[in-house]
């Protein structure tokens, strides 16, 4: 046989007047009016039209005895990214991820659906169905970055490589530890050919 569902009554919520509407206020609050909380990713759809998480709560809810309620998962969660128009730095959060949920005053399901203004789709306020994932705290420390230091300098970490697509345009001089090669021709390992000493050269080619 199950146990009974406690509640989050404790025995002094009765003893008086105040302290009977103090409960009721207070359990109206806690049980309507959600602002943010910690929570971890379960679950990432980055679809580029609609990211999405699912994610569940990390600070349960206690009953009047002190006894953990186990959080439910929350669905269909949109993330964000830093973005402007069609730019935007794209790093998608990951299942064990953990960050921070905020609840939207209103039914926000329209505007998910249309991504324009609209009606609310119900009448809920505050409520956890209308959750988004906004940034991402008490992780582990990254191996990739990119960091802007406070003494003017960038630094990039990528020990896979870094792939660019497009040109680039330097306007400083660039210092490189290793090899530069360009379309197959080593910067530090060709040479050229002249018919003899004096004489016009080669366009560069690969050392033998």
């Amino acid at each position: 046989m199950s146990e009974p569902v406690k509640g989050a009554r404790k025995l002094s919520s009765a003893n008086s007047p105040v302290n009977a509407i103090s409960f009721l206020v207070e359990r109206m609050l806690a049980g309507t009016l959600n602002t943010c909380t910690l929570v971890r990713v379960d679950e990432v759809d980055p679809d580029p039209d609609n990211p999405r998480v699912a994610v569940t709560p990390l600070v349960p809810q206690i009953d009047g005895d002190g006894n953990t309620l186990a959080p439910q998962s929350i669905y269909d969660v949109p993330y964000s990214r830093v973005q402007g128009g069609v730019a935007a730095l794209i790093i998608d959060p990951v299942p064990g991820d953990i960050g921070i949920a905020l609840f939207a005053q209103r039914d926000i399901t329209t505007v998910k659906l249309t991504k324009s203004a609209g009606q609310p789709g119900s009448l809920r306020t505050f409520d956890q169905g209308d959750a988004l994932y906004v940034g991402w705290v008490l992780n582990k420390t990254p191996t990739v970055f990119l960091e802007l230091t406070q003494d003017g300098k960038v630094k990039l970490v990528a020990p896979a490589g870094v792939d660019i697509e497009g040109d680039l345009r330097v306007s400083g001089k660039i210092d490189a530890a290793g090899d530069v090669v360009g379309a197959g021709i080593s910067l530090s390992g060709h040479d050229h050919l002249s018919a003899s000493p004096g004489d016009p050269t080669s366009p560069p080619r690969s050392a033998p």
